[in-house]
């Protein structure tokens, strides 16, 4: 091991001091520094072998020093086991020597010294168990003194004494007389035993059924096992032949004998042990963790929290800061924040790679490639079955098992699975999520939404105020603090240039605009403004609204016309959209409409009625009212100017759909928000305002179309059209994942058919209505 340069100076000069005072004042110098055990032995040589009693700042050396080699032991235990052997031997020395002393040390240096008897005769049985080489005869033997010295200090901190402890000190004697180490047990072979957390019973599940030729011996999980668990438990490793055993650290449960290093050395030789890490991944619960309780409170409260144990530091937080969760929900994630919410999940894999080092198998890599398209964590600690059935293989990788890992190896139930923990919007922007995380959530077997989850949590908190005051300093507020803090900066740099709302639909008559705008009002919370003019053909200025943005509800976030124009780039709304339709399909619907519903074209034919549209703005209307247009042209044309050429088909702002390839079309936008930082749902449940039952009504001759008329009102929309086809096919071509967004998409609309909501369309009284002349 490397030594700093003070150190190799202040050592041998530790250890030529004679007179007391320097030594105690050199020890301390080389305190914070490494090889402590080497200065242990000298401050133990130097001063504590006299019989005087301790003074105050001997005592105080000592603790220092005995609190440094427990620290440093427990971070060299599994690196450089040698190393932390010889620290277990000074630090028992060390508070062996204060719990002899008339004055009590605190109640820690017994725990303490509890771990450094307890780990020190246990690492030792095991190297001398195994044969390690590079030990001369005389420090085998100096060091099986040791270990038994260790362990017969065991009983004055155990009563009873643990049951694996006099198996221990007899096969340590023993060793003492023999130079062979000891042999291995027998009928070991067959048995498998499990020690985790909750991770770890799908686990073994999974294992059973894999290798039905062995048994099996599950533990309770760690955090929930009692101490008549781990009498068991220590029972039935000396028989064990494979230990399958998440990474527990040493000192885990105030040393309950849980930890990977007790459970190790239990094992007969020859037997193998797996090493497990607990998948903990973050990234998509960034704010949720557990809260610190240090009044013994939240026990009392837990039934009536959202997420059970479980709590959410932004709701939490937006409770303390009187945030109302309509910003929680609704505003698009500025650039920082989702660099902060990327670089969480950066951060949260690095931790398990680095948990992950310690251990024999890992996944991190994989999640990390996955994360996006597959659910992989129903809250932070509990993984789906996706990501269970991943370390499963790996484990029968490892174990040179070669069995197909198949979706049904043990069940299809996900058991980790009682409550799946919405994922917030911004993460689902920050991290791209794929469509399976906008409907993520579930509690008690029931869909839970990220609106509903924020809602409550928030509500809970502002109930139970002692909350947030017992966790103001927890890590996970400080963050949520920060994400809020930093969306309210932006907020409060809102300038000029920035667009009121996020989407623009420009509603052309007849293009399944009902339908579309009832998906935007379910996506909007029904913050969706309905802009007209007094008159049905009266063309509206885009730059209306710029001018006049008052004229806007304050929280709308869509606004659909029939009449607003088509804005530049960077005006008006974040996106414009627009919906096509075959041409003569959308004159047929107007006519239809017109004639059954309104009753306004009872006494004409189809073809007389097409045959009118020739000379008007209704020939080739689509283009039109697509068409951006100049308003210094209007009072000729009244802004229908039909200039095809001015559409510009390549521009980011602009999305066009097909009514003939809806569900894709909507796919494709979907995708398009998620990209743009402002993810909707636009599923329907049915098509609304449609005129389809009134299709055949009307006689044959009315199907007698002149091909001149019909060129003369269609063919700019039929290019149109098929602009617009080639431009979606583009969009659908770059998603990866389309048809599973499709398949989703599909299903979002059937569980809207299956569960009617209360979503519904302005009536025309609550529309805002805006001359030219304004």
């Amino acid at each position: 091991m490397a030594e700093s340069s003070r150190e190799v100076l202040s050592i041998p000069a530790l250890a030529e001091a004679r007179d007391r005072a320097a030594c105690l004042s050199l020890a301390r110098e080389c305190l914070r520094h490494q090889g402590l055990d080497r200065i242990a032995e000298l401050v133990w040589q130097g001063v504590l072998s006299c019989d005087s009693p301790l003074e105050d700042e001997d005592r105080q050396l000592l603790l220092d020093l005995g609190l440094a080699c427990h620290q440093r032991m427990l971070a060299v235990a599994t690196s450089d086991r040698d190393h932390a052997i010889a620290l277990a031997g000074w630090g028992w020395r060390l508070f062996g020597h204060l719990l002899e002393q008339a004055s009590p040390p605190p109640e820690w240096v017994a725990i303490h010294q509890e771990q450094f008897c307890r780990y020190g005769s246990i690492w030792i049985h095991g190297r001398l168990k195994a044969g390690d080489h590079g030990w001369s005869p005389r420090q085998r033997q100096e060091l099986n003194a040791l270990a038994v010295q260790l362990i017969e200090q065991l009983p004055r901190h155990h009563d009873p004494l643990p049951a694996w402890v006099p198996g221990m000190r007899q096969e340590l004697l023993s060793m003492a007389t023999s130079a062979a180490p000891a042999s291995a047990c027998t009928g070991t072979e067959g048995l498998i035993t499990i020690v985790g957390n909750c991770q770890s019973h799908p686990l073994f599940l999974g294992l059973e059924k894999a290798l039905p030729a062995y048994r099996f011996h599950f533990c309770t999980p760690v955090h929930l096992a009692t101490e008549a668990d781990v009498k068991e438990l220590h029972g039935v490793l000396p028989h064990t032949g494979l230990l399958v055993m998440h990474r527990i650290l040493p000192g885990y449960r105030d040393g309950i004998g849980l930890d990977g290093v007790t459970l190790e050395g239990l094992l007969p030789p020859k037997a193998r042990a797996v090493v497990l890490p607990n998948l903990h991944y973050e990234g998509y619960h960034p704010w949720i963790g557990y809260s610190r309780d240090p009044d013994g409170r939240l026990a009392t409260v837990e039934a009536d929290s959202p997420l059970g144990s479980y709590h959410d530091f932004l709701a939490m937080t937006a409770a303390v800061k009187k945030v109302d969760v309509s910003v929680l929900l609704d505003s698009t994630c500025p650039e920082e924040l989702a660099d902060l919410l990327r670089q969480n999940h950066r951060n949260s894999l690095a931790e398990l790679r680095r948990r992950e080092e310690e251990c024999d198998v890992g996944i991190a890599d994989w999640m990390e490639a996955n994360h996006q398209h597959h659910a992989l964590m129903h809250t932070i600690n509990h993984p789906t079955k996706l990501a269970l059935d991943q370390l499963l293989g790996k484990v029968l990788s490892f174990l040179e098992y070669a069995l197909p890992l198949t979706p049904d190896l043990y069940d299809r139930r996900e058991h980790l699975g009682a409550i799946a923990i919405p994922i917030h919007p911004w993460v689902r922007q920050a991290l791209s999520l794929g469509a399976w995380a906008n409907h993520w959530g579930r509690r008690r077997e029931t869909p839970l939404a990220i609106d509903q989850q924020l809602e409550e949590s928030v509500r809970f908190y502002r109930h139970h105020s002692w909350i947030a005051a017992s966790n103001a300093a927890h890590p996970k507020f400080q963050f949520a603090s920060q994400c809020l803090d930093l969306l309210q900066q932006k907020a409060s740099r809102r300038s000029d240039e920035q667009l009121p709302v996020d989407l623009l639909h420009l509603h052309c008559f007849k293009c399944a605009g009902s339908t579309f705008i009832w998906s935007l009002e379910h996506a909007c919370q029904s913050r969706v403004a309905y802009v007209e003019s007094p008159r049905s053909n009266q063309r509206l200025d885009w730059q209306i609204l710029v001018d006049q943005p008052h004229r806007l509800p304050r929280t709308a976030r869509a606004i659909t016309s029939h009449l607003i124009t088509l804005p530049p780039p960077g005006s008006l709304a974040r996106l414009k959209v627009a919906f096509l339709r075959s041409p003569l399909a959308r004159i047929g619907s107007a006519f239809r409409f017109q004639k059954h519903v309104q009753g306004n074209q009872s006494g004409m034919s189809f073809s007389s009625y097409v045959a009118n549209m020739q000379n008007s703005i209704l020939a080739n209307f689509q283009t039109r009212h697509l068409s951006p247009q100049n308003p210094e042209d209007w009072s000729l044309q009244q802004g229908w100017a039909a200039e095809p050429e001015r559409i510009d088909w390549k521009r980011t702002d602009l999305f066009v759909g097909l009514v003939e390839r809806y569900d894709e079309s909507i796919v494709a936008l979907e995708h398009l928000l998620e990209m743009m930082g402002c993810p909707m749902d636009l599923a329907y449940p049915q098509p609304l305002n449609t005129t389809t039952d009134f299709k055949r009504q009307h006689h044959a001759e009315d199907d007698e179309l002149s091909p001149e008329v019909l060129a003369a009102v269609t063919d700019l929309d039929k290019d149109l059209y098929r602009k617009a086809e080639r431009r979606l096919l583009e969009r659908l071509a770059a998603i990866d994942d389309l048809s599973q967004r499709l398949a989703d998409y599909r299903l979002r609309c059937q569980a809207l058919r299956a569960t009617p909501t209360l979503v519904r369309i302005k009536t025309q009284q609550e529309w805002i209505f805006l001359s030219p002349s304004d």
